[in-house]
């Protein structure tokens, strides 16, 4: 008979050494972890069989709190500091003195601040200004008693620190992480850090923390704002004016620490303001002017927000004059951006299409809705002045030409259209006057349009250019532009020339006619005063 075993028998043999090695590693587990149920079923050389499905349960349980100790052991220095201070029950501030006292609990020693600014309403963070001559921005956490300083950055020297919660002061020196947290209140209660990268402030894809930058000139916390990142996380940032600038800096809560950010900047004066949830910058555009219609603007933006850890820009929007609230909502999923650009070719098509049926109140009416939305049309501008040209207003027609011209200073179509309307404004009243001044205005924010606003002061003396000189400035830079070969533009070159061969003309001489003057009482008539008399007035004034 053949002893060796057989392939299942070993199999059977395999399986039960591992249930064997299973059950002293548990028992050897539960020993350390201290589990009395545990010990007591695996002790005294206890077989394998006498473990009950419920003991099992329970030495499962033990080992799983004893790895959760271990684990919280480990933890670093801020989280076990942060775990061993008494905590405070959570008590929200009723009103901005008693915010005060608290933020002025959390700070160091002998340490004051200027002012602070609640985020939202306040019951649970607050922005502050060192009182000292560097701009340290600080975020304090006021819905406990004694206050927690969660981020302090020193903008004078563009420095990090690590705030020690436990401690209750600010550490110097360079921070890494923050200790975890399983929700926003355990981040703030946790260590927190800051982090400061350099990078491309105003690109559209910039690291959370761009854009940390040294301020310049006294600071001042405008207004503090909270937007959310992609995965729910809060941002708290506070608008810090320095000088005619601002940044939008602060920090992001997130579930493993802290980290101080700057939103990125385009270049330039901008503020930042909250819309739908989204964080948005806005700056003044360069709008050569508003041809004097109520509704537009130079306002333009862009929508930025936090997304895989990176700032991105979502949305952008141009010379916008509605409400941002409103346009987002007429928007929809499309963005402003591309909202403008349809809505603004959908008005200007109408317009054309109610010129061509001669309704040009209808016509003028779509344009100012479009140039409304979008102000930066130069397409939209041309074609209201030219309307308002034809009907015989050339003091609306001007700004409105040169607006146009303005903004694409190359449409060389443009160019002899205003003068067109130029050579026929009459600048004497107060409506001629202001259309002139509008329309110097617009051409001199363009360095191309500027240099023929020159051309026309030097041909007037160096004075505010008068009609006649800046319609001829107009003409001749547009002969200057064009090629007489071109077939495309030879209609409107013929014209340029012209009419500046007939404002280069001299103006005819005026003759003062001698007027017939009644004889003196009690004396004839002279025969030359009989004779005028007896002529009519057409053929006396043919005659002179």
């Amino acid at each position: 008979m053949d002893d060796r075993p057989t392939a299942r028998s070993r199999r059977r043999g395999s399986r039960s050494a591992r249930r064997r090695r299973a059950f002293r590693a548990l028992c050897g587990l539960a020993a350390l972890a201290g589990a009395v149920g545990g010990t007591a079923a695996c002790g005294g050389g206890a077989r394998r069989t006498d473990l009950t499905p419920a003991q099992l349960e329970s030495l499962k349980r033990s080992i799983a709190g004893a790895d959760a100790v271990s684990a919280q052991s480990a933890s670093g220095a801020g989280a076990s500091a942060a775990a061993s201070a008494p905590a405070t029950e959570a008590k929200p501030p009723r009103d901005d003195a008693e915010r005060l006292a608290r933020v002025h609990r959390a700070l160091e020693p002998g340490q004051t601040v200027r002012d602070i600014v609640p985020v939202g309403d306040g019951r649970r963070f607050v922005f502050a200004l060192d009182s000292g001559p560097r701009a340290r921005l600080l975020l304090v956490d006021v819905s406990r008693e004694d206050g927690v300083v969660v981020g302090d950055h020193d903008f004078g020297a563009g420095t990090q620190a690590t705030v020690s919660t436990a401690a209750g002061h600010v550490a110097p020196g360079t921070a890494t992480e923050g200790a975890a947290a399983s929700d926003t209140a355990g981040a703030t209660d946790a260590a927190a850090s800051e982090a400061s990268s350099t990078g491309a402030a105003g690109a559209s894809h910039a690291s959370p923390t761009a854009g940390a930058a040294p301020l310049g000139g006294p600071a001042q916390v405008l207004h503090a704002i909270e937007v959310t990142s992609d995965d729910g996380q809060p941002i708290e940032l506070a608008v810090v004016a320095h000088g005619a600038d601002s940044v939008a800096c602060g920090w992001w809560i997130r579930r493993h620490g802290t980290r101080f950010v700057c939103a990125p900047q385009i270049g330039g004066p901008s503020t930042y303001r909250v819309v739908d949830g989204a964080l948005v910058e806005e700056w003044q555009a360069a709008l050569p002017g508003s041809g004097g219609l109520a509704g537009v603007s130079g306002k333009s933006g862009r929508v930025l927000g936090v997304y895989g850890g990176s700032w991105r820009e979502t949305d952008r929007f141009q010379c916008l004059g509605r409400p941002l609230e409103q346009a987002r909502r007429d928007a929809g999923v499309a963005g402003v951006g591309a909202w403008q650009t349809g809505a603004v070719r959908e008005r200007v098509s109408g317009a054309r299409r109610a010129a061509q049926a001669l309704d040009t109140d209808q016509a003028v009416g779509l344009l100012q809705d479009a140039l409304a939305i979008d102000g930066c049309d130069p397409d939209a501008w041309r074609m209201l002045g030219r309307l308002e040209f034809e009907r015989g207003r050339a003091a609306e027609a001007v700004p409105a030409l040169a607006v146009g011209l303005a903004l694409a200073p190359r449409d060389t179509p443009a160019t002899v259209d205003l003068a067109d309307a130029l050579v026929v404004l009459n600048a004497g009243p107060p409506a001629g006057q202001a259309s002139l001044s509008a329309a110097v205005e617009a051409l001199d924010s363009h360095g191309t349009t500027h240099e023929i606003v020159e051309k026309a002061r030097a041909a007037s003396g160096g004075n505010t250019p008068s009609p006649r000189a800046l319609a001829a400035a107009l003409y001749s830079s547009f002969l200057e532009r064009t090629d007489e070969n071109d077939p495309r533009v030879a209609g409107a070159r013929r014209r340029a020339s012209d009419a500046l061969a007939r404002l280069a003309a001299p103006a005819p001489a005026v003759r003062r006619t001698s007027r017939a003057r009644a004889p003196a009482k009690g004396r004839a008539p002279s025969a030359r005063t009989r004779t005028d008399a007896a002529r009519p007035a057409a053929a006396r004034s043919q005659g002179d």
